[in-house]
């Protein structure tokens, strides 16, 4: 393979395609299928509980387990344990029968397989964006326009085959679509350069506990990763319930077809693709925080239209506005985040990032479930479009969110590859120019080995990601 070529690139795309589509049939199949069975909001809460529990776990612990087998590894790994998970859905169903807590199991155990998956090929972004020649920004970009257009597509595709088929067989599409990522990502990713002999050194020299931690302790020195995390894991507990529970509920009881609730979501992906295609076309030019303010902005004031319940054109013109808002947010987020954390660190720090910004899911999904069963979706609406302006006030008033409009990735990352820049180096000129250094500053682990930081003759480009 030349020293440049797109083709690994394509490949993560092309596998992050088919998995999303495979589990937007899920996002609609599996709470269909507990309405459907058992009449109960509390226990579609209670499911969505059970996949967001298995998120938060596994993004704590699977980070490390990301770092250690390596990311291309890692994302084969988890593909196949996923499908083994939801697969076992439908065998259940059509054979002996599927129990609402063997359902409550395995939709635990397929999110616990899916997050490190999710970590591994988010942590491949920044080698393969170097080796096909583009830019962070495109890449997380494009990546969220995958993610989005597969939730256009995939939403309404999923409520007719769930109409047609019924809402557990339709699992075996995402099952199958988890065997194709892997397949792809296995064939077509290379693996990176292996470590050198003093990052072996200082690896091995570093307990298992003090791996699990290493994530959260970057994310808390790193006080403007720390501040986004917080906020948005406010957001996640008040939005949360609305596409788990609420959406669900209010699409079962008005409507009764689940091809409804899949042309509602894909109007919200429909926005969300157009939001980020032009973050990709124009990013460069837009103020980075003025950009992110805005759009939550926008993406509460949409929330706010669908208290009043409004007809079912209305509802869909709402979450395609919040789609649009909420289009450019996730690869700005990305983008900060492949700036700000080493290479051998990005599996401990995105898994940590993805547990802290989803550990208000499970809450969020469960209260929001027996809040709708007790007081109805207007009122469930009503607080959840309130907390979420509050929620996105905070970052007007939140002087860390300054640090978003410091220097420029591909400034940033042209300095990062420098042959023979020093740690002193780069820390002088973050602060220079107010902008933390990627590396967090330096922690001694056990032994006296540097485990945060940059070492001597290791570029972040060297580390074993396969």
């Amino acid at each position: 393979m030349s020293s440049k070529s797109p083709l690994p690139l394509y490949a993560l795309f092309g596998a992050n395609s088919i998995s999303l589509l495979g589990s937007q049939v899920t996002l609609i199949a599996v709470p269909w299928y507990v309405l459907v069975t058992t009449g109960s909001a509390a226990k579609t809460g209670m499911t969505g509980f059970a996949e967001a529990l298995g998120v938060v776990l596994s993004g704590f612990a699977g980070g490390t387990l990301v770092d250690r087998l390596g990311h291309k590894r890692a994302s084969v790994l988890a593909d196949i344990g996923s499908a083994l998970a939801i697969g076992l859905i439908p065998i259940l169903a059509s054979t002996t029968g599927l129990a609402f807590w063997q359902l409550l199991v395995l939709v635990f155990l397929g999110s616990t397989c899916n997050t490190p998956g999710i970590t591994a090929r988010k942590a491949l972004i920044p080698q393969l964006s170097r080796l096909a020649g583009t830019s962070l920004e495109r890449a997380n970009a494009t990546i969220q326009t995958i993610q989005r257009g597969a939730s256009m597509i995939g939403s309404p595709l999923a409520g007719i085959l769930v109409a047609m088929l019924g809402a557990s067989h339709v699992l075996w599409i995402d099952s199958a679509s988890f065997l194709v990522s892997a397949m792809m990502i296995g064939s077509l990713v290379p693996r990176a350069k292996p470590h050198d002999a003093t990052t072996r050194l200082a690896v091995t020299k570093v307990s298992l506990r003090d791996e699990l931690t290493t994530g959260m302790s970057f994310i808390w020195r790193d006080k403007l990763l720390f501040t986004v995390v917080a906020t948005i894991a406010a957001g996640n507990f008040l939005e949360s319930p609305l596409f788990a529970v609420v959406l669900p509920t209010f699409v079962q009881r008005t409507f009764g077809d689940a091809t409804v609730l899949g042309i509602l979501l894909s109007c919200l992906g429909g926005g969300s693709v157009a939001g980020a295609v032009l973050l990709g076309v124009f990013g460069k030019r837009l103020p980075r925080r003025a950009t992110f303010n805005t759009c939550f902005i926008l993406l509460g004031l949409a929330y706010c239209g669908l208290v009043w319940l409004p007809p079912l054109g209305i509802c869909a013109g709402l979450l395609a506005l919040a789609g649009l808002a909420a289009g450019p947010i996730n690869p700005i987020m990305a983008t900060i985040q492949h700036e700000r954390v080493p290479a051998e660190l990005m599996g401990r720090v995105f898994g940590a990032t993805t547990s802290l910004s989803y550990a208000a899911i499970p809450l969020g999904v469960l209260g929001g479930g027996l809040v709708v069963q007790w007081l109805g979706v207007q009122p469930t609406l009503a607080i959840i479009a309130g907390g979420y302006l509050l929620t996105a006030a905070g970052f007007l008033v939140n002087p860390t969110m300054k640090g978003m409009s410091g220097m420029g990735p591909s400034r940033l990352l042209a300095d990062r590859d420098k042959p023979g820049r020093h740690a002193g180096e780069d820390h002088a000129e973050g602060e220079e120019h107010g902008h933390q250094h990627r590396g967090g500053g330096q922690e001694v682990g056990p032994g006296g080995a540097w485990v945060i930081g940059d070492r001597a003759g290791t570029r972040p480009d060297q580390v074993t990601n396969g």
